[in-house]
């Protein structure tokens, strides 16, 4: 009897570990105003360019009178998330992919929005001039397309940077209500708009922002952070333009570059070595629900940690495994290559290649062949060049999206260096490495 209560207590303890050791926990999000927070390199944006086709100046009724209209802007971002429900569900091999890649519960959420849309979520403006030249902008703020009810905005920054590019900023800030689907029903919701205009020697950008974040509070390993997310509603393309930023350095800065977290959400992440997935992201931005992962079941990626082994077919068909180049240093290079500025670092970076480095690039774009044409890429040593694109199974392994990522490894096949975005830090550590 004691030895089958012991076995009951045995199994009871056992489940207890397992369920304790992957728990999923529910983060509640609310909305937060960016203005109250920094966000490094401003990510969340629209840009907004003038409306040039007469068929939508015609859907504006009036305008203020007085003024003189110089532009007229609409913002048509967020009717992305109807077109892309029709075009998803009237294909059946798209809707099948889409099933496989987001699941059953975001496919229902683009059937329900199929059902109810279209609905109305254009957001208009228009910039003004009084009889003395001076500019204002109008929001269309109650989104009925006309702007003899809504204020006259004067402009209300401008900076003037000296000393380099002359820079100014033109900004207005204000409400506008637009119609959008939560779930069940067509609603309206009044969100925080920004435009600001910003010219330099290169012309005029000009672009919108919402004005408010998905915000909210998780727990990791027993330390709690902010986090915001960006893009949840109404963008559904995991892939490129939703992102998780967390605050690892409580400073309300969100910066990607300096030590905080900034990931696509779709990929597992590591924290204090270790790993976590969102497992369900609320359309609507509500919540999202993050769990921690087993190590048999994804490996964390971090300083001092093993490599992952991995097995890749190259750009002449031939595999590798990562295991063969025990005793060399490693570079994995998870590069775009869409940029002169990311191209001009990797030519510095190649020269390495003939002092011993291995590099195995894995480039989701056909830049990285066109610029280093095959025979000059036969002249550098240890180079290898693998099939992939963003959802390369080894980007997803080494938890890198598609920002441009290095990983570096060691000649006992530990990971020594980890940079995003920049190659400052890698640079300097190859230095370190073959200079000696």
């Amino acid at each position: 009897m004691m030895k089958l209560i012991g076995l009951y207590l045995f199994g009871f303890l056992f489940l207890l570990n397992c369920t304790s050791e992957n728990p999923e926990q529910i983060v509640k999000l609310k909305r937060i105003s960016i203005d109250s927070i920094n966000i490094e390199n401003n990510f969340v944006r629209f840009h907004a360019r003038p409306v040039k086709n007469n068929k939508f100046k015609e859907e504006i009724k009036k305008y203020p009178r007085g003024f003189k209209v110089k532009a007229v802007y609409q913002l048509r971002d967020l009717q992305k998330s109807y077109t892309l429900a029709k075009y998803t569900l009237s294909d059946s091999l798209e809707k099948k992919r889409y099933l496989k890649e987001f699941g059953p519960d975001k496919l229902k959420f683009l059937e329900l929005v199929k059902k109810f849309s279209p609905y109305d979520c254009i957001v208009s403006a228009c910039i003004v001039k009084d009889k003395d030249d001076n500019e204002f902008f109008v929001f269309d703020a109650n989104n009925d397309e006309d702007f003899t009810n809504d204020p006259i905005l004067k402009f209300q920054e401008k900076i003037d940077i000296k000393g380099q590019d002359t820079l100014q900023i033109s900004r207005v800030k204000a409400n506008a209500n637009i119609e959008y689907f939560d779930g069940s029903k067509v609603t309206t919701k009044t969100i925080g708009l920004i435009f600001e205009r910003k010219s330099n020697k290169f012309g005029i950008r000009e672009y919108w922002r919402f004005a408010s974040l998905p915000f909210g509070t998780v727990n990791l390993n027993g330390k709690r952070y902010h986090l915001i997310l960006n893009h949840v509603t109404p963008n559904f393309d995991f892939f490129k333009f939703d992102f998780i930023c967390i605050d690892l350095n409580h400073n309300a800065k969100y910066e990607f570059l300096n030590n905080d977290y900034y990931q696509q959400m779709y990929l597992p992440f590591t924290m204090d070595k270790t790993v976590y997935k969102i497992t369900e992201i609320d359309p609507w931005g509500n919540y999202i629900k993050i769990k921690k992962c087993a190590r048999q079941e994804i490996p964390p990626i971090a300083v001092g940690l093993p490599a992952p082994d991995f097995t890749a077919t190259t750009l002449d068909s031939s595999q590798i495994n990562l295991h063969d180049y025990l005793g060399h240093y490693v570079l994995l290079g998870f590069w775009s290559c869409n940029s002169q500025y990311c191209l001009s670092q990797i030519g510095e970076l190649l020269g390495y290649a003939n002092k011993g480095l291995h590099i195995i690039n894995f480039p989701y774009s056909n830049n990285f062949e066109r610029t280093i044409s095959e025979e000059n890429r036969k002249k550098i040593k240890n180079l290898i060049i693998i099939n992939g694109d963003v959802l390369n199974p080894i980007r997803i392994l080494y938890q890198v999206g598609s920002e441009n990522a290095s990983v570096l490894i060691d000649k006992q096949g530990k990971i020594v260096l980890i940079e995003k975005y920049t190659y400052n830090k890698l640079k300097q550590k190859l230095k370190e490495i073959f200079s000696k």
